[in-house]
């Protein structure tokens, strides 16, 4: 059965042509264009500008809502797309010229502190002058071969001296160290199915390390979203009264919170008291002085005192979603073959369902950008052994956490046929186990258990198990993904 993607068109979501559907018809040209992605970027590549520009220019002419006019105007864009190339590309630099002198076949041959030297006069020939200096004649003056002069001549002297004169340069071997750095080299790579027939062709390919975090994930087929559509935003979850009771008294006794350890008989006690064990593990967490006067702290200790409390809170052991620290990614390997190791894992009956990378200490803009492409390129392959094993299209969605300092961002990655890849930011919250957040923890639990309920909507139902598996329907949708080497 032949499925058809449909024709995009210009009032519909598309990341690529947004600029193009707020920005007035005047504001088309290239050089608005280069305007609005430099604010995006930190240095800024025309020559990467100018290729997406002419890309979206030739994804308008295909809208089919588009106005006459506004048609016409791509036209006419596209034209002088065809003059700007030589203004906007930046010089290449030139290598070095380095210059071989062919001084011809082997002349005469001399002896000399015992070894054996070879002449070669045929194309150039040193001679000495009244004054002593050695001088080069041009090019085209010739002088007589070895075999045309006077055999009673003796030997020849050498012309070899211990110094040199103005006529011999060196050439300073050129560096291209600087531009290296600029670089990497990477593959696309589809290594998550057992299936032959869809493991392409693997050739280097070099990668621009100042991509943005949208043309990063481009590389390997995935749309990012950092605005959340409605239908998908995430609702806060809807606690008992009992919860905000308990989490209004902790605040009032000033983390002085007596409680009772039994087994509870419902689920709602067992709620209560592991709320109960996650605020006396934040009491002890903002109490504990720091071991450096600067208050930073190494990832690891960073991710125990404040993250996994939080995280061990929502995904605990009566969840049917749990959290794996420092665990391999079975869906994930290097070129190598050696599985990679994520900060954590999210999984459920042993399949993955996401993933999550953290961020310390008040790292650069680019290190963060550098680590949510990662993310979105482990979510894609997480997300491949996911429709692999699916028995439903509700199965086809991974979920993944960024978190740098006190800030969690929620992602969801999907796959569709008419749209291919997918990664949404859901939403953005305050890590709530700070000094400094620790008043937000309502809002940010709200937003962490609804994130937990979306995770669970998409797992495999035990009414399906007797189901087909739909993996061959998305056969030829599937897409590599970037593999650096």
């Amino acid at each position: 059965m032949e499925n058809k993607v449909p024709t995009p068109n210009f009032s519909s979501e598309n990341s690529e042509v947004e600029y193009f559907k707020y920005a007035p018809v005047s504001k088309w040209d290239f050089e608005s264009f280069k305007k609005h992605m430099m604010k995006k970027r930190l240095k800024p590549n025309p020559v990467v500008i100018y290729t997406k520009y002419k890309h979206c220019l030739h994804m308008l002419t295909r809208f089919s809502d588009l106005s006459e006019n506004k048609m016409q105007s791509v036209k006419g864009l596209i034209e002088n797309c065809k003059i700007l190339l030589p203004q906007e590309q930046p010089q290449q630099q030139r290598s070095p010229e380095t210059n071989y002198y062919n001084y011809g076949t082997v002349g005469f041959q001399g002896k000399m502190n015992g070894g054996t030297i070879s002449v070669i006069p045929s194309k150039r020939v040193l001679e000495e002058t009244e004054e002593g200096h050695v001088e080069i004649p041009r090019p085209d003056q010739r002088s007589e071969s070895p075999e045309s002069l006077p055999s009673d001549e003796p030997e020849p002297t050498t012309f070899l001296t211990d110094t040199t004169d103005e006529s011999f340069k060196v050439t300073e071997p050129s560096s291209n160290y600087g531009e290296l750095l600029k670089q990497r080299q990477y593959i696309l790579e589809l290594n998550e199915f057992d299936d032959i027939s869809l493991t392409s062709k693997v050739s280097a390919r070099n990668m621009d390390n100042e991509l943005s975090l949208d043309e990063r994930l481009l590389l390997s087929s995935i749309s990012y979203y950092d605005n959340c559509p409605v239908e998908i935003l995430l609702q806060p979850y809807a606690f008992s009264d009992q919860t905000y009771i308990e989490i209004r008294k902790w605040r009032r006794n000033t983390f002085h919170l007596n409680l009772h350890q039994m087994i509870p008989p419902t689920e709602e006690d067992i709620f209560q008291r592991n709320l109960g064990v996650f605020l006396v593990n934040l009491t002890e967490t903002l109490n504990r002085l720091p071991l450096i006067s600067n208050n930073k702290q190494f990832e690891i200790d960073y991710s125990v005192q404040n993250i996994s409390i939080l995280l061990r809170f929502v995904f605990n052991s009566k969840s049917k979603v749990n959290i794996a620290w420092e665990k391999p990614s079975i869906t994930n390997q290097d070129t190598s073959g050696k599985t990679v190791t994520h900060d954590f894992l999210i999984y459920s009956n042993h399949q993955e369902l996401g993933c999550g990378e953290i961020k310390v200490n008040g790292v650069g803009e680019r290190l963060q950008e550098e680590g949510r492409a990662r993310l979105g390129e482990r979510l894609k392959k997480q997300l491949h052994r996911r429709i692999k094993e699916a028995k439903s299209r509700r199965e086809l969605y991974v979920f993944g956490v960024f978190i740098t300092d006190n800030i969690m961002e929620l992602y969801r990655s999907s796959f569709s046929k008419e749209n291919g890849y997918d990664l949404v930011l859901l939403s953005k919250i305050m890590l709530p186990t700070l000094g400094s957040t620790y008043t937000s923890i309502e809002e940010s639990l709200e937003v962490l258990f609804s994130f937990k309920e979306s995770i669970i909507n998409t797992m495999q139902d035990p009414s399906e198990c007797e189901r087909p598996y739909i993996y061959r329907e998305y056969y030829n949708y599937l897409k590599p993904t970037v593999s650096f080497i």
